[in-house]
């Protein structure tokens, strides 16, 4: 990536990074006028992926580039996409987080609420023949027939159990085991999604990220939606499961939510809320239970990175990111009461397993 920007020959202070993000080395470039791109390109973003960085969801889409290109005229305010010097550059969008002016639990403003229905609407009109043309990267068992929602959400099951429990169960296995994350809970819910017999409804695009940090407000008070790497063909009810999930919106704020994504998507599309006072609520089960497996991997390995003299505030930093996954999931995964540690039981746990991995 530094070759690419080498080739642009933009002065130092027209480069700003590495920014924020889990899975790219992202770096924002302004670009002069004689860059040969359309205005709306002073700026733009150059990604690269990080070394040994685990993806904790299942990607779709080989190109984010390649999808946003097919989204222009489909839903305003993502960004775009043009290639330059050999490289393909996003438009850079100036301005600040949705994020970085709310904690989770806090109202989000009307006109935002507002901005960000239509953009979840605009993308369940994007039916899934309209990205036939895109190469996929998951695998062809992972793709539900069309409407099959049950098998939609056994494939995302199948790749936490998978891709993300089993394969740090070796490394972090005691600390599941210590915090009642087993096996059967697997088991469990897998039985329960095929008994439930879920609604059919016709697949759209997902964006399937949509949290704080994901909406850019910008001078005019527009709100972007960015980074579209986790985007699949899916369920579209599974879109406002994990968008309340992640967006964590006050009771009577959610509520609305709920119900205005309710009208305004059964207007786009006539199958798209079947089944939905049914099916939601075990929709969020699962993120619950992925966010189980997720946060616990997280904080586990930010706590082997943090230097000793920090060690003791970041124990209970994590220990309360940890109860309260923990507490969250205990009514939607049905665990046992007792199963649920109180936050200085998760704070002595977390540090008996951190001293004897040290050791």
């Amino acid at each position: 990536m530094e070759q690419t920007i080498a080739r642009l020959n933009v002065v130092p202070g027209d480069i700003v990074g590495p920014l924020k993000g889990n899975h790219h080395e992202t770096y924002a470039v302004r670009l002069g006028p004689d860059s040969g791109l359309p205005p709306h390109f002073a700026w733009v973003k150059f990604k690269d992926p990080r070394a040994h960085v685990f993806w904790f969801d299942r990607r779709c889409f080989k190109s984010e580039g390649l999808l946003l290109k097919s989204l222009r005229g489909r839903i305003n305010n993502v960004p775009d996409v043009e290639s330059l010097s050999g490289a393909t550059v996003q438009q850079f969008i100036e301005g600040h987080t949705l994020g970085s002016t709310r904690s989770p639990g806090e109202t989000v403003p009307k006109q935002y609420i507002d901005q960000i229905l239509e953009r979840i609407n605009q993308a369940v009109s994007v039916e899934p023949y309209e990205l036939s043309h895109l190469e996929r990267i998951c695998s062809k068992r992972d793709r539900a027939g069309a409407g099959n929602t049950g098998d939609f959400l056994l494939g995302l099951l199948r790749y936490t159990d998978k891709k993300v429990y089993r394969q740090f169960r070796g490394e972090y296995g005691q600390l599941f085991d210590a915090l009642s994350i087993r096996r059967p809970l697997f088991r469990r819910f897998r039985k329960t999604v095929k008994s439930h017999r879920m609604a059919s409804r016709s697949f759209s695009l997902l964006h399937a990220d949509l949290h704080s940090e994901n909406f850019i407000i910008d001078d005019f008070d527009q709100l972007w939606v960015i980074d579209w790497e986790l985007a699949m063909i899916g369920d579209p009810l599974y879109e406002l499961a994990t968008h309340l999930h992640l967006m964590k919106y006050p009771g009577e704020q959610e509520k609305e939510v709920r119900e205005r994504w309710r009208e305004a998507a059964g207007d786009t599309r006539f199958d798209a809320t079947a089944g939905m006072d049914e099916d939601l609520p075990l929709l969020l089960a699962y993120k619950q239970l992925q966010s189980l497996c997720t946060d616990v991997v997280r904080q586990a390995m930010t706590l082997r990175t943090t230097r000793p003299l920090e060690r003791e505030e970041q124990l209970a930093k994590s220990a309360g990111v940890i109860h309260e996954v923990l507490h969250q999931a205990g009514e939607s995964l049905k665990l046992p009461i007792d199963t649920v540690p109180s936050p200085a039981a998760v704070n002595s746990i977390c540090a008996n397993w951190l001293t004897r991995t040290s050791r």
